[in-house]
């Protein structure tokens, strides 16, 4: 892999991970934002689901209009959107306020992190895609990895308000970043301006024929339930290590991060396996698995809750999502071309949307036990591979055909 390849899926992997340290970083502050707003942990939670789908609507308005404007201009709009955003989160005095313009950070974000799938699909396909696409997840895997405990720090010093300063210089770096060192991927192929009306009724027809196409649509509902895991514990990691076991906000990065190396090494087991096997069967592998670690950990938290069980089950199942979403993306991607921009945006909506969807149910059925979270990671693990199941017929005779 030449150095600039290298290069560009380093940038790339900066702009996607602009989506965990928008989320992982404030996560050991909630308990403290609570008490500052004068209202409850849950209801803090609900920002994590407000920014899940300002994220979605970001990334189905960007990922079409990539296609049209470029790659690299609708990343630097949101980017500066997500900055803007911001600097306002840092200001704000109720809980309010937090949520709603955690939605406008969030389309924002969603613009910049689009365009990272279209790009690579712009330039590669097959097992190459999934190898960008591994290598991209490999180096952002940094910023949930140190995220919480770059915010641990700040609230050691500071109060919750830096963290979102934080994220707005991260912003303003990464805008540089692409500016300067990221090269437009997208072919020249109309060359007469739309107007608003054509654009938006181009883009719904587009969206019909993603949505509508069958093999496509496993892999979507596949990855949306199985990434249904990650966002659920996201939103309830909080709440289960500071107010359940009762550990410090500078003890919390620990615990994460311990699931982020989790990730970090199924994922490389994933770039060693791809040499031999097709994403496809890996992704079948990862699913089982899946379902076998989630069930598991329900049992246990039913049981007794116990860490010794809890901890080691949640590690596992978490990596195991790294043998899913990357080979996931590569098939799902190898149905569309032209279209990849507006692929990318139904695909990451999807994830999104499922993510706000489930962790606000988690947030609104929460009993203060493990129950809540455990029940709606191990229905999502089983829902992922009942959609993958019910529709891989089709979509491995499609994907075979787009290879």
């Amino acid at each position: 892999m030449t150095l600039n390849i290298r290069l560009f899926a380093f940038i790339l992997a900066v702009l996607s991970a602009l989506a965990p340290f928008s989320i992982d970083t404030y996560l050991p502050a909630i308990p403290m934002m609570a008490d500052y707003f004068g209202s409850s942990v849950h209801h803090v939670e609900w920002s994590i689901s407000s920014y899940f789908f300002g994220f979605a609507v970001g990334q189905l308005l960007g990922g079409p209009l990539s296609d049209y404007l470029g790659r690299q201009k609708i990343a630097l709009w949101g980017l500066l959107l997500f900055t803007a955003s911001s600097v306002a989160i840092s200001q704000v005095e109720s809980v309010d306020w937090l949520i709603g313009l955690r939605v406008l950070q969030a389309i924002g974000g969603g613009f910049s992190v689009v365009v990272v799938t279209a790009m690579v699909r712009d330039r590669f396909e097959g097992r190459e895609a999934a190898r960008i696409y591994t290598l991209i997840g490999f180096i952002m895997m940094a910023a949930p990895l140190t995220a919480p405990a770059i915010g641990a720090v700040i609230l050691e010093f500071l109060h919750w308000q830096a963290i979102f300063i934080f994220l707005a210089l991260y912003g303003l770096v990464t805008i540089l970043g692409v500016g300067m060192l990221l090269v437009e991927t997208r072919s020249v192929r109309r060359t007469q301006p739309r107007s608003v009306g054509e654009s938006i009724r181009s883009a719904l027809v587009t969206y019909g024929r993603i949505v509508s196409h069958r093999g496509g649509l496993g892999y979507m509902l596949a990855m949306g339930f199985s990434m249904g895991v990650l966002f659920v514990y996201l939103t309830d990691s909080a709440f289960v290590f500071i107010e359940y076991y009762g550990y410090s906000h500078t003890s919390f990065p620990i615990f994460f991060s311990a699931n982020v190396l989790s990730m970090m090494a199924f994922n490389r087991v994933n770039a060693m396996l791809l040499k031999r096997h097709e994403p496809d069967s890996i992704m079948r592998f990862g699913l089982i698995l899946l379902v076998v670690l989630t069930l598991l950990l329900l049992a246990s938290a039913t049981l007794s809750g116990d860490q010794i069980l809890v901890f080691p089950l949640l590690l596992l199942a978490i990596g195991t999502l790294s043998f899913i979403s990357t080979n996931g993306t590569a098939c799902f991607m190898a149905f569309f071309g032209e279209e990849a921009g507006a692929a990318n945006a139904v695909l990451g909506t999807l994830r999104f949307v499922f993510a706000a969807l489930l962790g606000g149910v988690v947030g609104f059925v929460h009993d203060g036990s493990l129950l809540p979270m455990t029940g709606m990671i191990a229905f999502c693990a089983v829902a992922a591979f009942a959609s993958y199941r019910f529709l891989r017929i089709e979509a491995r005779s499609d994907q075979e055909a787009a290879i």
